[in-house]
């Protein structure tokens, strides 16, 4: 109860008792924050942390987090009640394969769930893959050739997506 009066400046009224009643609005779904970004590089460890999904409820109630979709391979393991996101399985991981993952997750309080969020993973490229000099290739130079004279150009590739720079060539 609060007790008030009012004044016009010159007379004030008599104290009135005035009641308050909080109501509680009912229980708001959780929150997941959209645009949650991680990024792993692609020799991750499992077991590894690749992140915390974010959550918030208005009224501090206990979480669940939960993975709807897009972890149908089980490489990546939720810790239902702490959100932290881990490698369960990272024999899939393959920049050149896959370069970002999706996955769909929930968040509960127990009486009411949040709408699906998606949480982007990036994969990130590391220089696993070994170049290879293609094959079979010949190249021919007139005898008595002057020095330094342009005798063909050896082709090689790297696996990897992102273009490698080939820092030593050596003749065998």
């Amino acid at each position: 109860d609060l007790i008030v009066t009012v004044s016009d400046g010159v007379n004030t009224s008599e104290m009135t008792s005035v009641q308050i009643q909080v109501i509680e609005p009912g229980n708001l779904p959780p929150i997941i924050p959209s645009g949650q970004l991680f990024e792993i590089p692609e020799n991750i460890s499992n077991g590894d942390l690749v992140g915390t999904i974010l959550a918030t409820d208005l009224e501090s109630d206990p979480l669940t987090w939960e993975i709807v979709s897009g972890n149908e391979a089980a490489i990546f393991h939720l810790n239902g009640n702490t959100g932290e996101l881990t490698i369960n399985d990272n024999s899939l991981i393959d920049h050149e394969q896959e370069m970002l993952y999706e996955l769909m997750i929930t968040v509960s309080d127990q009486e009411s769930s949040s709408i699906a969020s998606a949480i982007i993973i990036n994969v990130t490229d590391i220089n696993d893959v070994p170049p290879n000099i293609e094959p079979g290739q010949r190249f021919t130079i007139f005898e008595n050739s002057p020095n330094e004279t342009l005798v063909g150009r050896v082709e090689a590739a790297d696996g990897d997506s992102t273009p490698g720079v080939f820092v030593n060539w050596d003749i065998i």
